[in-house]
This record gives C-alpha cells, sequence and structure tokens, in this order.
C-alpha cells in the first residue's frame, strides 16, 4: 500500500500546467491538493481540470495549508 502524498503547485504558468500537474496526477499516489497563484480568478479552470480543491492568492497560505 502507497500513501497518499498532497501536492501544492506554487504557480499557474505553463511548466505547472504542462508538466508538474500532469506528471502529479499520473503518479500512483500523488494528489493535486492546492494551487497558489497571484490571480486566482484565472485558476478555476486549471483547478477544476485537476480536481484540485484549493486556491490560494498568496504563495505563503498555500504553504502554511
Amino acid at each position: 500500500m502507497t500513501k497518499e502524498v498532497k501536492w501544492g503547485v506554487i504557480g499557474n504558468a505553463t511548466i505547472a500546467r504542462r508538466c508538474v500537474m500532469p506528471a502529479i496526477n499520473k503518479s500512483v499516489n500523488g494528489t493535486l491538493h492546492a494551487l497558489a497563484t497571484r490571480s486566482p480568478e484565472h485558476a478555476g479552470k486549471v483547478a477544476s481540470e485537476n480536481r484540485i480543491a484549493h486556491i490560494y492568492d498568496s504563495y505563503d497560505a498555500l504553504l502554511l495549508d
């Protein structure tokens, strides 16, 4: 049995959307838990597509989670 690892992604840039998030989604035990972005109004679609439960408007807020 593998233990679930919850990930928080800092930034909503192309590398996060095209590389980091897909890699976490393909992993056996990784779950996208949160996304921190300075423009949360633009992150809703990405969060929905990747089943990300939490969107933060600051990097510190994500780190505190």
